[in-house]
């Protein structure tokens, strides 16, 4: 019987977040060479997701080019696709893409981060109202809510012991 898998998240977003986390560290090192580049978070409230956080690299030209390194580093661009439609484009006879593959990498960010995002605010909302519910008068935290910590925490330091260079092991 193989041990189930205990990651909620797909390979795809597992590299996401591994290059995410990678490029933020790469930002926050006070030793690096270009420090006019920043990041920081905001809530935005989005048409599809509503009040999602949302991350931006200042300064305002940096946003695409950073969000399409993190795509590029997570080794989610599909060179063969773009080689198709490049093709396509010829074979129809447009000139070419009105985007440049940067900004299409950044939307493609966007997609993968407003999904996490919102993956995250669902469950946060499920367990808030859930620890509402059972809560007895006095409790701060309620015993299955507890006891989903405790799981959730204990199948973490198992699965990071077992898969060396994921994206936990910065925090130790």
């Amino acid at each position: 019987m193989t041990p189930p898998n205990l990651s909620p998240f797909t390979s795809r977003r597992q590299k996401f977040m591994h290059a995410l986390s990678e490029v933020l560290r790469e930002l926050d090192d006070p030793e690096r060479e270009d420090v006019s580049t920043i990041y920081e978070y905001r809530s935005e409230n989005t048409k599809t997701f509503g009040s999602i956080p949302k991350l931006k690299f200042l300064p305002f030209g940096k946003d695409c080019y950073m969000k399409a390194e993190v795509m590029r580093r997570a080794g989610l661009v599909n060179q063969e696709l773009q080689d198709k439609v490049k093709q396509l484009r010829k074979d129809l006879g447009f000139k070419g893409a009105r985007d440049e593959e940067h900004r299409i990498l950044a939307r493609r960010f966007e997609s993968y981060w407003n999904n996490w995002m919102h993956q995250i605010t669902k469950a946060t909302k499920a367990l808030s109202y859930t620890n509402y519910a059972l809560c007895k008068q006095g409790q701060r935290l309620a015993k299955p809510v507890r006891l989903i910590q405790q799981t959730t925490m204990q199948a973490t330091r198992q699965s990071e012991k077992k898969q060396p260079g994921d994206i936990c092991e910065k925090n130790m």
